[in-house]
């Protein structure tokens, strides 16, 4: 038997007509009875009887029953499954992010996504911004959440929210007058101080730190379409 003649089978057993099975199936009443001509030919047996203008399974089709309902139960599951990837409520997200974010972003939008979407497999990969970008560039990953810029042409971008990181600093240090340090400058300050930091001394209070802020905006990223 194939799918068709199962179908054509199942449908007849559960509407008890031929007339209820076309209708269920939205096909003619001659094509259902056509097929389950050809079914019981080819299987060289009878599937139903005629009683008081029902059919009626015989013995035969009832021992075949129980395996046709676990197939179509599990051509039920297969749909059910196909409408949640439809609906966005079952599958797999791998979202790939800078580890500062791990903690900062993504707990609240990872549990809001688990409530509306139970079944859905949420994976974060925590990594540096560079290999995060490039695992979504190369489709090993369905999203980034990175903090700008995101140069690289394969992937579109979306801006999510700003933020605002430190730049700590001893008060006695030139960039402790600045009100906002970029990228650049902060880099280059970080160097001089590297040459500078000693161990504490015993019994020594370092001089308190100023933070002056660097603002970085975290980005979402996702494959460029094609």
């Amino acid at each position: 038997m194939n799918l068709r003649q199962l179908e054509v089978f199942h449908a007849i057993i559960k509407a008890g007509s031929v007339t209820g099975a076309a209708r269920d199936l939205c096909v003619t009443q001659p094509a259902v009875s056509a097929v389950l001509k050809h079914t019981e030919q080819q299987l060289r047996m009878k599937l139903f009887e005629r009683i008081g203008g029902r059919l009626h399974p015989t013995p035969e089709a009832l021992a075949l029953l129980p395996d046709v309902n676990d197939i179509f139960g599990r051509v039920q599951a297969v749909q059910r499954v196909a409408q949640e990837l439809r609906d966005g409520r079952a599958g797999q997200l791998v979202v790939a992010t800078s580890p500062t974010l791990v903690n900062a972003l993504l707990p609240e939008a990872v549990a809001a996504l688990r409530k509306l979407s139970p079944q859905l497999g949420i994976y974060v990969r925590s990594l540096p911004t560079p290999l995060a970008i490039d695992r979504v560039s190369r489709r090993e990953a369905d999203m980034g959440v990175v903090y700008a810029p995101v140069e690289d042409p394969a992937v579109d971008t979306t801006p999510l929210a700003k933020s605002e990181i430190a730049c700590v600093v001893r008060k006695d240090h030139p960039l402790a007058s600045r009100r906002h340090v970029d990228a650049r400058v902060a880099r280059q300050g970080t160097r001089h101080l590297a040459g500078r930091i000693h161990p504490p001394r015993a019994g020594h209070r370092p001089k308190p730190a100023s933070a002056a802020p660097w603002r970085r905006r975290p980005w979402a990223s996702r494959p460029a379409r094609r």
